[in-house]
């Protein structure tokens, strides 16, 4: 609450002329049972969050953090008995806004040791980051083991001592960053990149940004376009300060709320 209280002041204080919210970066550690010598082996895996958009750009989409390299998922496979399956954009999981929110991504990795265990620390996985001055927030992140199989499991975000065999994936999707202004207010031609590059589906970009387009030609309808904003606008109603969940404009409003909805 009190970090709610500092933002909500600073946001005030410049007429919302602040970054929104980023998400926190998310470390794995992936162990390893060596079959021939009984040896185990520890993989530090640092991995790629959204962070939140600016008042004058979007959020960078997947990066860890600050001065952190993003290496390649080859370096993994060169050192430890894990393969890297998959290294992609969360596509959706950044905040819809005039400018949009970082996206996250999605990581799935197979271990091909004959067993292991893996520890992980992945936040937003509740409470999305938060969108400012009319921006919503971002997508939460998720871990499944064995995703799409009939063992698929949803394993705890914050937990230790998983077991895993060979051959199980473990798949990470890491939260995006919050958007900065209106989405309806975004430019229909950046909304239509966004598609095309698989960052923003075509329904996230109706739902969340009013931007109709068709999905065998990949062209927006302005027609239809500028029609479903503006009832966007009519039965909305204008937006706060900040969004998480919903639009609030203090941070007891967000406390009163988020009290109601997430009782202890």
């Amino acid at each position: 609450k009190l970090k709610s209280s500092v933002r909500a002041l600073l946001a005030k204080a410049t007429n919302g002329d602040v970054m929104a919210g980023s998400a926190v970066y998310v470390i794995a550690y992936w162990r390893m049972k060596e079959s021939d010598t009984n040896n185990w082996l520890l993989c530090t895996d640092g991995i790629a969050v959204g962070h939140g958009a600016r008042p004058f750009a979007d959020g960078l989409d997947a990066i860890y953090s600050r001065h952190n390299e993003n290496y390649p998922g080859e370096f993994m496979e060169m050192e430890y008995p894990l393969r890297m399956e998959r290294y992609a954009i969360a596509i959706d999981s950044g905040g819809p806004g005039k400018l949009r929110g970082g996206c996250g991504i999605i990581r799935d990795v197979r271990i091909l040791a004959d067993e292991g265990t893996f520890g992980l620390r992945v936040e937003n996985n509740v409470f999305p980051t938060w969108g400012v001055n009319g921006g919503m927030g971002g997508g939460t992140s998720r871990v499944v083991l064995n995703p799409d199989t009939p063992q698929e499991q949803e394993i705890k975000p914050f937990s230790d001592d998983n077991f895993w065999k060979k051959g199980d994936l473990v798949r990470v999707y890491t939260a995006g960053g919050g958007g900065w202004g209106d989405a309806h207010e975004r430019d229909p031609a950046a909304v239509l990149e966004d598609v095309i590059n698989e960052y923003v589906t075509i329904e996230a970009a109706q739902r969340d940004y009013g931007v109709v387009i068709d999905p065998g030609t990949l062209a927006t309808d302005e027609q239809s376009t500028e029609a479903k904003r503006e009832d966007v606008r009519t039965s909305r109603g204008p937006t706060k300060m900040f969004h998480r969940f919903n639009y609030f404009d203090t941070a007891d409003e967000e406390y009163q709320w988020i009290k109601k909805h997430f009782p202890r």
